[in-house]
């Protein structure tokens, strides 16, 4: 089997500089990376995933997940698909500890991130977005932790990604529907999660873009539910009690089950 030290005594160079080159650790003259990767290329290198586990293990590395998941069956598949994604990487050590909580209150979600503190070297969270919890994930990235939003965005924030829906897209995609399937007349009743909510806000939009093309289109009522079911039950009664002539409904967030009872 090909070695670091193999390839570093061929190359004239020591162990440490052909890790930092075949691993990006570290600055490494331009040069000599080159020929340490052609030679490793040249050989059939291949890293040794048992020195990589244990090196792994050595960082502990732990990822923090924030999710409004309570209560919010949407969120069931999200954590499953992110502990099928932890288990491949098991074997490196990883663990992941999950803060739940309900609905969107930002205190709550300030207090949770407030104990995570030096807990996680990573944080997946689905943010409310506020000022104040940009703010939070601003600081957490200045202390070097890597911070990824999932199913909702913060833009005014430093996290390093998102992952989740093109919800504007989303919601002109349902008005389209609409307009295609009532021949361009409709009042509308409006269910949504909540306005502190980025996604719920640009699904909202994108449905009111597409409604410039309905002109027979109007939006009677907007209700936000907290993504609860019994709030959303009860909030969806009391909307189409009160106004009777509402023809369609546009469900743009969590709590489906409760509006469609």
């Amino acid at each position: 089997m090909v070695t670091m030290k193999k390839i570093a005594e061929l190359c004239g160079v020591s162990r440490g500089t052909v890790d930092r080159a075949l691993n990006g650790r570290g600055r490494v003259n331009a040069e000599t990376a080159a020929m340490i990767k052609k030679m490793a290329e040249q050989l059939g290198y291949e890293p040794n995933p048992a020195g990589k586990a244990l090196a792994a293990r050595k960082n502990h590395p732990v990822i923090g997940v924030l999710l409004p998941s309570e209560g919010n069956a949407f969120f069931n598949d999200v954590i499953h698909g992110m502990d099928r994604a932890a288990s491949s990487y098991a074997i490196y050590g990883l663990t992941v500890r999950y803060y739940p909580m309900k609905g969107y209150d930002v205190d709550k979600q300030l207090h949770l991130m407030e104990q995570m503190k030096g807990e996680v070297n990573a944080l997946i969270i689905s943010p409310i977005d506020d000022v104040r919890i940009a703010k939070a994930i601003d600081e957490l990235v200045d202390a070097g932790i890597f911070v990824v939003t999932v199913v909702n965005d913060i833009k005014s924030s430093k996290r390093h990604c998102y992952v989740g829906s093109d919800y504007f897209n989303g919601g002109e995609t349902a008005c389209a529907l609409l307009d295609a399937l009532l021949d361009g007349r409709a009042k509308v009743g409006i269910v949504m999660g909540s306005r502190q909510v980025l996604g719920h806000c640009e699904r909202l939009e994108g449905f009111r873009h597409r409604m410039e093309k309905a002109p027979g289109f109007s939006i009677v009522d907007i209700i936000e539910n907290g993504d609860d079911e019994i709030c959303s039950y009860e909030r969806t009664k009391h909307l189409l009690d009160d106004h009777q002539d509402i023809s369609a409904m546009f469900l743009l967030a969590g709590g489906v089950y409760g509006a469609c009872r």
